[in-house]
This record gives structure tokens, C-alpha cells and sequence, in this order.
């Protein structure tokens, strides 16, 4: 952003001149400056970089504090100290200008300057979680850097962040979605990340920072943070406040959101609410794909599914939201060694024939008990309720299928919080367990788009 130097006060008159005949002028607190800057009062222009020299001998710029003793180039070309008594000095908005005796303020208005430049640049502080980065972080962060040169995220910690939710991704992990999305879109040099183990950083305190952003429901602590500022005679921070990006649904795109299995990243629905009152039917071309391990498949043998289950249920992180259960002998299976799953499928059929241990699954080990219609090779609307519902309750919920449950993990996926554990039995060969994943619902979400609309 380039903007006009306007002194504030032009100084009356030439000055005494060190060399007979030079006109001279001296700028701190900027990297670089462009001007017209020349002793024989020609229209040239010339820009300069902090600790170079331009195309004109009597033009220069430095990032040094004023008081330093500046070399001139004398019309032979050697060099010679100018003493600081020979300068004066005035403060404009973006800098200090330092003149030397007997400059003639020719161009002085001329002078201009980018913003990402000046010596005195400024600094933006940030602090967040920043857990599945999302659409509405992006724009957060693009509006603080909209309003400042440089920005500092201060991202929290992983104790603090754990006691909010134990689902968070770790430290690094944050970090570094942060560090790939900055350079993709080119912004790594203008952003620094730090670690917050506090409530507020270093916001009430640091010198350097000029401003600092938030969403609307943390600007009440902005605030109380530059009440702090002031009563230490600090000066207070500019509130940079960007409002929330919201979903295709019209609520707010939140990390929580996405921890809960309800959008993608940049707020759609993994299943929206007009699918949610349609039956979906399954292509033959997925056949061969559907009959595949859908997850990690733990081997073992057909008439002792327990062996293959204990190392599944032993492969399951212990801060699992939920352990689905999909098919009668993998239900069963659970129940005979002490595991009630969260949510269990069953249809009384095993390999598409009815199962004669049906009748002695326990369904007294479930505190709820839905029913539902789903025929084979269908996705019903009857399905999807139950298993939203399912998913919402704190207890265990058995759902009983009338017609099949084989494509039941498709919805469950798309439904179920991240972290989620969906098990279901690989016919001859053990017990796959897939964990709901971004990767999980995108790998669903691909196989419903090739569904079609049951008429």
C-alpha cells in the first residue's frame, strides 16, 4: 500500500550547505524510498533500498537511528563524515525526516513509500487453536494481513488445547497446515508462528505490535487487553475483527463442526438434508470395489471370530468417540467377549442367508432400540434417520435392519464424528476396521455420488 510522506511543517527557506551548490536530505525508519532527488533540481527519480546507493550521488537511505554519523560522496567522488549538527530533523506519520542545513525541500512531497517497507512496519497478533484448518481461518488470517505488514499466529499449545478437546490435532500438526496453506498462497515470509501457553500472549505487553485480530465473539478480550495496555502506558492495539465464514447451511464453519463429522473444511454438509429424504441405489460398477476391505482387514479364522476381533477392538485408540458394529456376527462376536459397541447393525442374515445364532444375540446389552427398512443394494431414507439418531444418543443403540445393513458404513462414515471406529466382518477372512477420517468421508462421499435416486 504506498502512501504520501507529508511533512509536518516544511522548514522556511534554503539552508547552509556543507558542499556549495548540494542539496541534501536523509530518511530513517524506511527500507525504501522513491523521490525526486537531484542536486541540479532535474525531474530524475530515483529509489533507494536501506544501505544502498541510488543513481544520484546526494541520495541515499538508511535504516540506522538518526543520530548516526552518515558519509556523503563529495563532488570528486572520495568521502567525508557529515556531523549530526548538521542535520535537523521532523516527524511525519510514516517516519523521520532528517535534513541537512541548506536543503531546499524540492520533491519532499513527491516522496513515497510502501507500507511492507518502512523500518517501522506493522505487526499483527493472532491467537487461536487453529484445529482442521477451514475456510473461515483463511479468512481471519487474509484480514489481518490485509491490515498489517507482518502477522504472528500464536497458536495453542497442546495442554491447553487437549482441555478444551481431547480430538484436537497435536501442536505440530496445526502448525504445519498453517505453514502449507501460507505457501500456497505465497504468504510464508509474512507470517510467523509461536507457541500460546496463556489465555492472551504476549499481546499485553509487546512493543512492536500495532494491532491485533479476532473474531467477534473475542473482541471483548481485545479490549480488556488494551485496557491493560493502557493503564501500563502502552499504547492500545487497532482491533483487527473479521467475521465468521458460514456453511452452505447458514451456520458458522467451526473447527468443532468438523471434529463432529458435520462439514467438510469449507462448510459443506457430507450429507446434506436433501439426500437425507431420498432412497440412493447402489451401481453394479461398485460391485467388485464394495467387495474389498473398506479399512484394515484383522485375519482369523472363520469358526473363531474371536481371535480376529480381539486384535481389531486392541488396534482402536482407547479416546474413540464411538465403536460401531456392522453384521450379526460381528455384533455377536463383541458381545460374547464383554464389548458393547456404541452402535450395533444387524439383519439376521450372514453371508445374504439367515443366520441361525440370530435368535440368541442379547438385545437386552442396548440401552436403545430402533428399527428400520433398508432392501438390498439400497441407501433408504428409513436408514439415514436411524443412524443420525443413533449417532446423537450417549448410550448404546442397536438398530435392527429389515432387508441389509452391507452398505451401512457408507452413512455411518459420513455422519459420525472423526475418530469414530466402524468394524464389520470380511466374509472367510476376519474383521476390517476403518477409523472416520476426512479421508474416510471423502472415500464416501465419492462412492454416494455414484448412487442413483431410487424412483
Amino acid at each position: 500500500m504506498a502512501g504520501e510522506i507529508t511533512p509536518a511543517a516544511t522548514p522556511p527557506g534554503l539552508w547552509p550547505s556543507p558542499a556549495e551548490n548540494d542539496w541534501w536530505y536523509q530518511v530513517r525508519g524506511i527500507a525504501t524510498i522513491e523521490g525526486r532527488c537531484d542536486s541540479s533540481e532535474n525531474d530524475h527519480r530515483c529509489k533507494l533500498v536501506a544501505g544502498q546507493k541510488g543513481p544520484h550521488a546526494d541520495c541515499c537511505a538508511r535504516n540506522e537511528p538518526w543520530d548516526y554519523p552518515f558519509v556523503r560522496q563529495t563532488p570528486r567522488g572520495g568521502s567525508e563524515p557529515l556531523s549530526r549538527k548538521a542535520m535537523r530533523r521532523f516527524v511525519t506519520p510514516r517516519g523521520t525526516i532528517l535534513f541537512f542545513e541548506n536543503l531546499k525541500p524540492i520533491g519532499l512531497i513527491e516522496i513515497t513509500l510502501s507500507q511492507s517497507s518502512m523500518g517501522s512496519d506493522s505487526l499483527c497478533l493472532l491467537g487461536g487453536t487453529f484445529d482442521r484448518l477451514h475456510s473461515g481461518h483463511h479468512h481471519l488470517i487474509m484480514t489481518c494481513l490485509e491490515n498489517s505488514d507482518r502477522l504472528q499466529i500464536w497458536l495453542t499449545s497442546d495442554e491447553m488445547a487437549q482441555s478444551k478437546d481431547r480430538y484436537i490435532l497435536d501442536w505440530q500438526t496445526r502448525k504445519q497446515e498453517l505453514i502449507d496453506w501460507l505457501v500456497e498462497i505465497e504468504q510464508q515470509d509474512s507470517v510467523s508462528i509461536h507457541l500460546l501457553e496463556d489465555n492472551v500472549g504476549p499481546a499485553p505487553t509487546c512493543l512492536e505490535a500495532t494491532a491485533i485480530g479476532c473474531t467477534p465473539e473475542t473482541h471483548p478480550t481485545c479490549e480488556s487487553i488494551n485496557s491493560s495496555r493502557i493503564e501500563a502506558g502502552l499504547k492500545p492495539l487497532k482491533i483487527v475483527e473479521a467475521e465468521h465464514k458460514l456453511s452452505s447451511d447458514g451456520k458458522i464453519i467451526s473447527s468443532s463442526r468438523i471434529r463432529e463429522g458435520e462439514i467438510t473444511r469449507t462448510g459443506n454438509p457430507w450429507l446434506g438434508e436433501g439426500e437425507m429424504y431420498i432412497d440412493q441405489k447402489m451401481p453394479a460398477v461398485l460391485d467388485d470395489e464394495l467387495k474389498q476391505p473398506f479399512g484394515t482387514l484383522f485375519e482369523g479364522p472363520e469358526e473363531r471370530p474371536e481371535f480376529a476381533m480381539k486384535k481389531a477392538l486392541d488396534s482402536i485408540p482407547k479416546n474413540t468417540p464411538k465403536i460401531i458394529a456392522v453384521g450379526d456376527v460381528t455384533v455377536q462376536t463383541m458381545l460374547e467377549m464383554g464389548e458393547v459397541p456404541d452402535i450395533a447393525f444387524i439383519d439376521g442374515m450372514t453371508k445374504r442367508e439367515a443366520w441361525e445364532g440370530a435368535d440368541n444375540l442379547d438385545r437386552s446389552k442396548f440401552h436403545h432400540l430402533s428399527t428400520c427398512i433398508n432392501p438390498p443394494g439400497l441407501l433408504t431414507t428409513d436408514l439415514k434417520l436411524a443412524t443420525k439418531v443413533a449417532l446423537t444418543n450417549s448410550n448404546s443403540t442397536l438398530i435392527v435392519v429389515s432387508g441389509e445393513e452391507d452398505l451401512a458404513p457408507i452413512v455411518v462414515h459420513l455422519f459420525a464424528p472423526l475418530g469414530c471406529a466402524v468394524l464389520y466382518g470380511q466374509p472367510g477372512k476376519g474383521v476390517v476396521v476403518r477409523i472416520t477420517s476426512e479421508v474416510t468421508k471423502d472415500n464416501c462421499r465419492r462412492l454416494l455420488d455414484v448412487f442413483t435416486r431410487e424412483v
